[in-house]
């Protein structure tokens, strides 16, 4: 849904991912985990239709903002998260570098859906605000990481002026679709406004 807010809007887009192996293959026909591997960066080309970097390759004086679409693989390959459920868990060294750095540039940075809570452990000590929804399970995870923890409902978002960072629920509440897509637009013309 971002890549088609920003594509509305005439932003063009590169993609990241770390040149890692995913943490597990899951089959979502079945929600079984699957015994073949897969390459990140690989499958964020296949998603971004080829137009794909090293996140190694990232330099936020490159770029006008810094995305984040969400996701399982958010949160079992950019971090640890999903494999450990607690405030205590990894993050991948390349994405923590391309955040932390965005964050110095003050570039807008946008988090959606489960990826929140992959801001709230790099940047929860700035007491940034973000959301992840309704689930005060969640919520109170990302508060123990110091960030500033807002319920939401869908088709809702959270824009800290402050820290330049957004974040939406998405599939954490959504129901259809066009849910996550009213999300996307806008946080996309908050960070481009």
């Amino acid at each position: 849904m971002l890549l088609l807010a920003c594509a509305q809007k005439g932003i063009s887009v590169d993609g990241f991912a770390p040149d890692v192996n995913q943490s597990f293959v899951t089959n979502h026909l079945t929600q079984e985990k699957s015994q073949e591997s897969r390459n990140v960066l690989s499958e964020s080309a296949r998603i971004v239709r080829g137009n794909a970097k090293s996140l190694h390759a990232y330099d936020p004086n490159d770029y006008d903002a810094l995305l984040f679409p969400g996701g399982f693989g958010a949160v079992t390959n950019l971090c640890g998260f999903g494999l450990n459920e607690s405030v205590q868990f990894g993050v991948n060294s390349a994405v923590e570098k391309a955040v932390r750095d965005t964050y110095a540039a003050t570039k807008p940075m946008a988090f959606l859906c489960i990826s929140p809570m992959l801001a709230g452990q790099i940047l929860g000590s700035h007491g940034v605000q973000l959301t992840i929804g309704t689930d005060e399970h969640y919520l109170g995870l990302l508060r123990e990481m110091g960030a500033d923890a807002i319920s939401v409902p869908s088709r809702s978002i959270v824009w800290d002026e402050k820290h330049k960072v957004g974040s939406s629920p998405a599939y954490m509440l959504a129901k259809s679709i066009e849910d996550v897509y009213v999300e996307a637009v806008q946080l996309v013309d908050r960070l481009f406004a």
